[in-house]
């Protein structure tokens, strides 16, 4: 996906959005410190890095937290 977006970048304006399925930060976790979160689809270590290799690499930001920065899953902010 980061090849095709890449590509597509080169030509035209490109926004990828929809529901990726990953929480890219704690503050994306309601109780990011409970010892199953790691086991979760969309949460373990592995995704949330790559989500985040992805943003850095390809110069995307996430827009939900470039908008709300102080929101959180945790009721905090």
């Amino acid at each position: 996906m980061r090849s095709y977006l890449q590509g597509l970048k080169g030509k035209k304006a490109v926004v990828y959005g929809g529901d990726l399925n990953v929480a890219h930060l704690d503050l994306d976790i309601y109780n990011y410190q409970a010892k199953h979160i790691v086991k979760i689809a969309g949460l373990t270590p592995q995704e949330r890095a790559a989500f985040g290799t992805m943003l850095a690499t390809c110069g995307y930001v996430d827009s939900l937290r470039h908008l709300y920065p102080g929101d959180c899953a945790r009721g905090v902010g």
